[in-house]
């Protein structure tokens, strides 16, 4: 119902990690978003939770539109655009971690400097992020 009442506003909408909602046994801030992500995915956690689900509750959490609503590709395209737009005024700009800028497939803010930086780091999130990306 959350995701069906959230398109009707936004179509293409998609849970973020982060999503907080009431949930229909009471608890008004249910972690939903966390919910979700710590049953999808090959990591160990999610993959012993995922243990103890039915093949139908598998079927319906993997069916849910969570996640990046867009590929590496597609953000290695905008932000590709986005430092030929701002090189162009300003030569030599480098995305700053904190940068934040509209997307093509329709986030307003997208938290595109992040976005590079777990990617860039060396730490085992960037490792981890970047083991999960194409070798093109």
């Amino acid at each position: 119902a959350e995701v069906e009442r959230r398109r009707a506003a936004t179509p293409g909408w998609r849970i973020p990690t982060r999503h907080v909602m009431e949930a229909p046994w009471g608890d008004p801030e249910w972690k939903a978003g966390s919910w979700v992500n710590h049953r999808r995915g090959n990591g160990q956690l999610a993959q012993q939770r995922r243990a103890g689900m039915t093949a139908e509750q598998l079927r319906r959490v993997d069916a849910l539109p969570y996640g990046a609503a867009f590929t590496t590709d597609d953000a290695l395209d905008a932000l590709e655009a986005e430092v030929e737009r701002r090189r162009a005024a300003t030569p030599g700009w480098r995305i700053p971690t904190r940068h934040v800028m509209e997307a093509p497939w329709g986030a307003s803010a997208w938290m595109a400097g992040k976005w590079v930086n777990k990617r860039r780091a060396k730490g085992r999130t960037a490792q981890r992020v970047r083991a999960g990306m194409t070798a093109e």
